[in-house]
């Protein structure tokens, strides 16, 4: 197994290591492992999301078959939050074929945010 096998996304029939993943404009690619972005963020933390694919500007000259950017969010004026709950239990599930019994297919994901003002220009975001 090599690095972080997690993100590996083809498109326009290249390899996945011919990719480019920009986070609020900085590239965010892991260079060691050379196959998905180095940084992962929460959905809940990103603001924007664009799939560039064909002819882009040379800004995103960095792939020769696609770009993901990412835009995160930031503070506002106003105190805002969420928090999310993924939860999928083991016992719900039917036993695979030829099996007398189920397999364990646990899942728990929890997070949050939260933003808001620290002063009147300057504002704070937080994501778990």
């Amino acid at each position: 197994m090599e690095g972080n096998n997690g993100a590996r996304l083809s498109i326009n029939a290249a390899t996945f290591r011919q990719t480019n993943d920009p986070l609020d404009g900085v590239i965010n690619y892991d260079w060691i492992y050379g196959n998905g972005p180095f940084q992962a963020i929460s959905l809940a933390a990103s603001e924007d999301v664009q799939v560039l694919t064909n002819s882009y500007a040379a800004q995103y000259g960095t792939s020769s078959s696609r770009t993901v950017k990412v835009t995160t969010r930031s503070g506002s004026t106003n105190l805002h939050g969420e928090a999310f709950a993924f939860v999928r239990p083991s016992g719900i599930q039917a036993a695979p074929p030829l099996s007398p019994f189920g397999l364990p297919n646990e899942r728990e994901q929890w997070g949050g945010i939260i933003g808001g003002p620290l002063t009147s220009k300057t504002f704070y975001f937080l994501s778990y």
